[in-house]
């Protein structure tokens, strides 16, 4: 995908919209991302996939607009809508370094807000959910065979003891009974939660929503502890269930093995050192 094509799709599309500097953003593997003057945010999909997701995505936050503030608002959408902008949320992503220079009343602060978005999104009715175009993505039994198939690239990094932990953990993750899908963000990492001045500004990048298990939302928050998870779940009043932790906990770790893959295959280091670091940490808890 051409950067002067995208651009030039931007202004055939909308040329209402001025700019004189086009930065892109490389960091994400599913979409080419141009910010305009750091003003305006445009995604365009990498592949037939998300060229389907984008227009399930658009609409899904025009729904959630009704019912939470701090995510896209997708402004600019051609009539293919094979792309889309919004006017850019400030803010930058949270890292865990920035999260820990947080006040107690600054992360109590967070996770209030954070649980609220999730009620919010995990409260929108499965029929509803359905007529915007989301369905059941992403079974244990689908990730299995993803990381059978990725299992090779794993192995170059961690050794036999951890790969045998590894492989158990996805023999535990697969026997999971599954509670009642939710409508989930279902990517909801640090890359992807914005702030500014030690407070949320906004949640972005809904590419990946699907129905599932609620409890695959938090399964970040234990990067930050689980004094904050405990914090955001009190607080949730979204579809709760006695072993929603402890699975989201394991969704931990399970993602880990995502990030190794992408970290081996598109030399994503800084992924790739964390994960490694997870499990091993994983493995003495």
């Amino acid at each position: 995908m051409n950067k002067k094509n995208l651009i030039k799709k931007i202004e055939e599309e909308f040329p209402q919209i001025k700019f004189k500097n086009v930065k892109q953003v490389t960091c994400g593997l599913d979409h080419v991302v141009l910010i305009l003057d750091n003003k305006y945010v445009f995604r365009f999909p990498k592949n037939d996939y998300y060229k389907k997701k984008i227009k399930v995505e658009m609409r899904l936050l025009s729904e959630l607009q009704k019912k939470t503030s701090k995510i896209p608002d997708y402004k600019f959408i051609p009539i293919d809508q094979s792309f889309g902008g919004y006017p850019i949320i400030d803010g930058k992503p949270l890292s865990t370094k920035k999260f820990n220079e947080f006040t107690n009343q600054q992360k109590t602060q967070l996770a209030n807000e954070l649980a609220d978005f999730l009620t919010a999104l995990h409260k929108i009715p499965i029929s509803k959910a359905k007529k915007i175009g989301l369905k059941f993505e992403w079974s244990h039994q689908d990730e299995l065979k993803q990381y059978k198939e990725r299992r090779k690239h794993i192995k170059k990094v961690l050794n036999p003891e951890e790969m045998r932990f590894v492989d158990n953990l996805m023999k535990k993750y697969v026997s999971l009974n599954l509670p009642k899908n939710s409508l989930v963000h279902h990517d909801l990492s640090e890359d992807h939660i914005l702030a500014k001045n030690n407070k949320l500004s906004g949640i972005i990048d809904f590419g990946d929503s699907s129905l599932n298990d609620p409890a695959v939302d938090f399964a970040w928050f234990w990067e930050w502890g689980e004094n904050f998870v405990q914090k955001v779940y009190r607080r949730y009043n979204g579809k709760k269930d006695k072993e929603l932790l402890s699975r989201s906990q394991l969704y931990n770790i399970v993602m880990c093995l995502s990030w190794i893959y992408h970290g081996v295959v598109d030399k994503k280091k800084l992924w790739l050192n964390r994960a490694v670091k997870r499990i091993r940490k994983a493995m003495k808890e």
